[in-house]
């Protein structure tokens, strides 16, 4: 019995050290502090690619480098159809919108951002993150 109770201490204590660690874990970067892309069906033959850029404080730059628009053509792979370019705001720590964009009803797409962020030191980062797949409305 003995053995059990100081097991179960000793388990308590090493699993205090973890959470402890985990709760010291610092922001990956000094000028994102989240970003996100996300696709929805509009009408037969058209979605809507909604992004969203934060920083961590007030940017000289914030925004989508670029949004990528891919098309499934087999399991796995997919085809780039049409890219939007810079969409920034300036002195703001958001940015986001809202573009639309042409489909073939029935395939399935996915979009990819590149968000970037520049602080007034000149410093600036980018992140990247795909959208989960999404098939058009017939």
């Amino acid at each position: 019995m003995k053995k059990k109770v100081c097991a179960f201490f000793l388990t308590v204590l090493l699993l205090c050290q973890v959470a402890t660690i985990f709760a010291q874990a610092v922001p990956a970067s000094n000028q994102l502090n989240q970003y996100s892309v996300a696709l929805a069906n509009v009408s037969p033959g058209t979605m809507r690619v909604t992004y969203s850029v934060f920083g961590m404080g007030q940017m000289a730059v914030i925004g989508a480098q670029k949004i990528v628009i891919e098309q499934q053509v087999s399991t796995g792979v997919w085809q780039k159809v049409t890219t939007f370019g810079t969409q920034y705001g300036y002195d703001s720590m958001y940015k986001g919108g809202n573009l639309t964009f042409s489909v073939i009803p029935g395939v399935v797409y996915r979009a990819t951002l590149t968000a970037y962020a520049k602080d007034y030191n000149g410093d600036s980062d980018i992140g990247i993150v795909t959208s989960g797949s999404l098939r058009a409305t017939v």
